[in-house]
């Protein structure tokens, strides 16, 4: 079964569908999403039209524009291939596969002995799509009977040059001078001192390097 999220537990017995569609009922408010993997399921050439949002800055980029279908080389649907355009009507996500620039045709995911299929999908909802360039099933590897998928998203970041975070820190004490609020944590550090493996020159202001080993032994 694939991974549902980090902090979600499998739950043996159910299906990698059935455990996306609890975990949706028990997280409402994930905000924009993209789901992707095997999830064993044939749709034919289904979709979900995405309900366009007015305050996307840009059209959803399509291969066959004015259709909610997909082209697909597989078309048969099944039980399990329903349910997850049930679960994607509700959950405003649509489907990549054979609507998408870079897979005009539908390409199958899955090639074994069997013969081939549509199984692996990328889904996303509106606010996603639009940022979308193209997405592409790649070549079959020796690694595995299911083709590679890759999307390509246009999303804006930022950097901030490395010097401009260093001219924003402030250079650490050189001395360090106890006051009231620190006397548990001091007497420690005086027994420290007194250690027969450790010799530490006694001032009233200790230098910050040479106080810190003998620290975190009698921390240790």
């Amino acid at each position: 079964s694939s991974g549902i999220n980090a902090e979600w537990p499998l739950r043996p017995g159910l299906s990698t569908l059935d455990q996306l569609l609890e975990f949706r009922a028990n997280n409402t408010d994930l905000g924009d999403v993209m789901m992707v993997g095997d999830l064993n399921a044939r749709t034919g050439n289904l979709n979900i039209d995405p309900v366009i949002e007015e305050d996307l800055e840009h059209d959803i980029p399509t291969s066959h524009p004015g259709t909610s279908e997909r082209v697909s080389k597989d078309q048969v649907i099944n039980s399990r291939g329903s349910k997850l355009i049930d679960f994607l009507a509700c959950n405003r996500l649509s489907i990549m596969n054979g609507q998408t620039l870079g897979d005009i045709f539908g390409e199958y995911t899955s090639v074994n002995y069997n013969g081939a299929s549509v199984v692996d999908y990328m889904t996303a909802t509106p606010g996603l799509l639009e940022s979308v360039l193209s997405f592409e099933v790649l070549n079959l590897t020796k690694f595995s009977d299911h083709k590679p998928c890759i999307c390509k998203l246009n999303r804006s970041y930022s950097f901030t040059a490395a010097q401009v975070l260093l001219d924003e820190l402030e250079d650490a004490p050189k001395k360090f001078k106890w006051d009231n609020q620190d006397e548990g944590l001091k007497q420690r550090f005086l027994a420290a001192q007194n250690a027969p493996d450790l010799k530490m020159k006694k001032e009233k202001s200790t230098d910050c390097d040479s106080a810190l080993i003998p620290l975190l032994h009698s921390l240790a």
